[in-house]
């Protein structure tokens, strides 16, 4: 998704910031964040850009949204998965609204995304050590 100047303000300080921590990636068509991918879903490029920097787990969209509560939201247990697995993850980041990300779970058969979460905030459900 490309960010837009018109409505956001110049912020080509900000980004040049971002392309030098790495969490700017630059394409042919534009400049793409590793939430991006995570709203389009594109699991291969979040994986290899959390590979290369595993510190953008815990990046926030503009509303507040982590690459967890995109998968909740997206029931793409993959994606969750991912960022749950991936060193520095924290499961207590809120969003804009106050949420975590189990907090959105609100689908009904999301069971496995309860435990996945809860046994990365409280160590329980050793039955998803498999997982």
């Amino acid at each position: 998704m490309k960010k837009d100047k018109s409505k956001a303000g110049d912020r080509s300080d900000e980004v040049e910031e971002l392309l030098r921590e790495g969490k700017y990636f630059l394409y042919p068509d534009g400049k793409y964040t590793i939430l991006d991918f995570a709203h389009y879903g594109d699991f291969e490029q979040v994986k290899h850009l959390l590979t290369a920097h595993p510190s953008s787990v815990n990046d926030q969209d503009d509303v507040g949204l982590t690459i967890a509560h995109i998968g909740v939201f997206s029931r793409n247990f993959d994606l969750l998965e991912l960022a749950t697995q991936t060193t520095g993850f924290d499961p207590a980041i809120k969003d804009n609204f106050g949420r975590r990300a189990i907090d959105c779970i609100i689908h009904p058969n999301m069971e496995r995304y309860s435990k996945l979460l809860m046994k990365h905030m409280y160590g329980v459900f050793s039955d998803l050590d498999g997982v």
